[in-house]
């Protein structure tokens, strides 16, 4: 039943999800983005109806394991449930391009489209950690590592006591960079997926 109605979920969300225009090609040539073409990344990336659409059923996970119990059941708890879904969604972007921008970091997702699947998917994995710089050349994702970092200390403003304490608090940046990595074999496996399932873009 659930494989079912995970592939439901995933062709509805498949046709809301992004497009090429915000990938970039691994040893491609393309020029580093400027101030303007990050600033339409953020609002492309924070702002993106898939993202309504994924925590939406983020928080009706959490409602139906009452996570956090604190916050109930009901209307009341799912709307707390989504409303902090959504706020750790937009400040994780926030945090991200603001240091991705001070640090000379591209946004984009860097993908290889080319070569095995287990190449490719170790490729993707990897370069959840990795970004690519305005001077062509691939370091550690600090600005990822901030994003993460900064919303996950965010959330301690408004999460339960219990939740608030400092190894609970790593485990959501954990989480936010793995959600990262998987985004990004999405990203690079995006044209099977969308043969799959029929999807033109």
């Amino acid at each position: 039943m659930l494989p079912r109605v995970f592939l439901l979920f995933l062709s509805l969300c498949l046709p809301l999800l992004s497009n090429d225009a915000i990938v970039l090609l691994h040893n491609s040539q393309e020029p580093a983005l400027t101030l303007s073409g990050k600033t339409y990344w953020y609002f492309h990336e924070a702002f993106r109806p898939s993202k309504l659409v994924t925590n939406a059923a983020g928080a009706g996970w959490a409602q139906w394991r009452d996570d956090p119990k604190e916050w109930g059941q009901g209307a009341e708890g799912f709307a707390r449930r989504y409303g902090s879904r959504l706020a750790i969604s937009l400040s994780t972007d926030t945090f991200q391009s603001i240091v991705g921008a001070a640090t000379h970091a591209d946004p984009r997702y860097v993908v290889l489209r080319d070569g095995s699947i287990r190449h490719r998917a170790i490729f993707a994995l990897e370069h959840g950690l990795i970004s690519r710089y305005d001077d062509g050349k691939e370091r550690l994702a600090y600005s990822r590592f901030a994003g993460a970092i900064g919303s996950a200390y965010l959330a301690r403003t408004w999460y339960p006591t219990r939740l608030t304490h400092e190894s609970r608090t790593w485990e959501y940046v954990v989480e936010n960079i793995g959600s990262y990595m998987i985004r990004n074999l999405f990203h690079e496996f995006r044209p099977e997926i969308n043969r799959a399932f029929h999807i033109k873009h």
